[in-house]
């Protein structure tokens, strides 16, 4: 395995240090294997059953909490087609993040990481600081001053090392970058394993279908680390023919914060706002691997939507109704469908990952509820 740049190709060794090329872009892994159903270890329950097709070579060094394998539940109600929600947010820490941590971490402790730095808006933060308290590293974590109380409260628990960084959420990468300095940046944005964690989203899903391939996929686009994943994970099965069409994949992002839309649609701008978006995680206004993010979309044929908060919010009490409480950055993959609809037809297949739990924004919720006297 080595480490290759995804804008000029240059190829480095594995080292741990190593998180971004000489140009400054992102650096993808370069590994070479032909999925086969055959492969997965059927009596594993977690995303290990592919460890086959994954960047830890001794399985003493995986770091597990018995993430993956979440629900791929029917919403019966909501689509005269098939409409898939995956309860990403069952995962232990509440949020799909623990699929890239636990291979990242697995990868780290095979390099002999003991401490780590990290910047995140509070998902990846919270995961990144479980699966490192379980290996044993200290994760020194930063995050934004105006980060969710209740994300503060996990971080907390895991006994993570915080530092809290006034600014926008680019001060506080600013910051983690000057840290990583001296120890290892375990960065979610900018680390290939991460992506490779997250790929087993896909793998899961597929299999879950009995490898039929959905028709649509709609992500909620922040960092890209989800996306990318399940673009890799899509031409891997694809080209093993095990899948015999790819999906299109839907990025969503926040009215508040659309990179991946300005990137697409030239002279389209996010809307100014002095308070923050509503879906706090997709709140990347530059996120590393955008081009990466741009080239998976049409790619794979797909496109972008943008939604406002209304539309989020409305999202996230509709699937309330139906059982499934996750935090405004999910429900905007649903919001996000309603929009396309009409577009996409009646009679496909969708799959909506639902990223977090509303646990996560509880006095959000709470807020709402209370202004609204119920």
């Amino acid at each position: 395995m080595q480490l290759v740049c995804s804008v000029c190709k240059q190829k480095y060794e594995l080292t741990a240090q190593r998180y971004k090329c000489d140009c400054g872009a992102p650096l993808n892994l370069d590994q070479s294997f032909s999925f086969r159903v055959s492969d997965i270890e059927k009596d594993d329950f977690s995303l290990w059953r592919y460890r086959k097709f994954l960047p830890v070579e001794n399985s003493e060094n995986i770091v597990s909490l018995g993430e993956g394998m979440t629900p791929l539940h029917l919403l019966k109600n909501l689509y005269s087609g098939k409409l898939y929600a995956k309860l990403e947010y069952m995962s232990a820490t509440g949020s799909f993040k623990d699929r890239g941590a636990s291979v990242m971490i697995s990868r780290l402790k095979e390099m002999n990481v003991s401490k780590l730095v990290e910047d995140s808006s509070g998902n990846s933060a919270c995961s990144i600081a479980a699966y490192a308290a379980s290996a044993g590293m200290d994760a020194h974590i930063f995050v934004p001053f105006t980060n969710s109380k209740v994300k503060f409260a996990q971080l907390h628990a895991y006994h993570a090392c915080i530092c809290s960084v006034p600014g926008s959420r680019k001060d506080c990468a600013v910051a983690a970058e000057k840290a990583a300095q001296d120890m290892c940046y375990a960065s979610h944005s900018w680390n290939p394993f991460f992506v490779q964690g997250n790929k087993t989203f896909f793998y899961e899903t597929a299999e879950q279908l009995d490898w039929e391939a959905p028709d649509y996929i709609f992500i909620a686009v922040g960092s890209g680390s989800l996306l990318l994943g399940t673009w890799l994970a899509i031409r891997e099965l694809y080209q093993a023919r095990v899948i015999d069409h790819m999906p299109k994949l839907i990025a969503v992002q926040s009215e508040h914060c659309a990179p991946v839309r300005e990137s697409m649609e030239p002279g389209w701008e996010s809307i100014a706002s002095t308070r923050p978006a509503l879906a706090e995680g997709i709140a990347v206004a530059a996120p590393p691997r955008l081009a990466e993010i741009v080239c998976a979309v049409r790619a794979s044929d797909g496109g972008f939507v943008t939604v406002s908060d209304d539309e989020i919010l409305d999202a996230a009490l509709t699937l309330a109704k139906n059982g499934l409480f996750v935090e405004p950055t999910s429900a905007s993959v649903y919001a996000a469908f309603m929009r396309c609809v009409n577009q996409i037809g009646q009679d496909k297949t969708v799959v909506l990952p639902l990223t977090g739990s509303g646990l996560k924004t509880g006095m959000l919720y709470y807020d709402y509820f209370s202004a609204k006297n119920i």
